[in-house]
C-alpha cells in the first residue's frame, strides 16, 4: 500500500490525545444539514465532483468513527485522502 494509505491508516489508530475538546452534541437539525449537504456533493458535477472528492472521502472514512478520532489526526491531510486510490480508499472504507 502506499504512504499515503499508511499515513491514514495511522492516523485511524492514533489514540493520543485520550482527551478531546468536546464538541456538544449536534442538534438533529445540524445532522439534517450535514446529510443534506453530502447528498448534494454525491450530486455535483463531475468536474465539481472531483474537488469535492476530499471532503467526501474524509466524511466516509470517519463517519462510524466519530469526530474525535478525526480531532486526533495528526498528518493527514485532505490532499492525502484525495491521491489515496480506489482500492486503497475502499479498504479504510470497509
Amino acid at each position: 500500500m502506499s504512504d499515503q494509505y499508511q499515513t491514514v491508516l495511522a492516523d485511524i489508530f492514533q489514540t493520543e490525545p485520550q482527551v478531546v475538546p468536546t464538541i456538544p452534541y449536534p442538534s438533529m437539525l445540524l445532522l439534517t444539514r450535514v446529510t443534506k449537504t453530502y447528498t448534494k456533493l454525491l450530486s455535483v458535477g463531475s468536474s465539481r465532483r472531483k474537488r469535492q472528492l476530499a471532503a467526501i472521502r474524509t466524511y466516509n472514512i470517519f463517519k462510524d468513527l466519530g469526530v474525535h478520532q478525526l480531532q486526533r489526526m495528526i498528518k493527514t491531510t485532505l490532499k492525502i485522502i484525495k491521491e489515496l486510490s480506489e482500492a486503497e480508499y475502499q479498504a479504510l472504507v470497509d
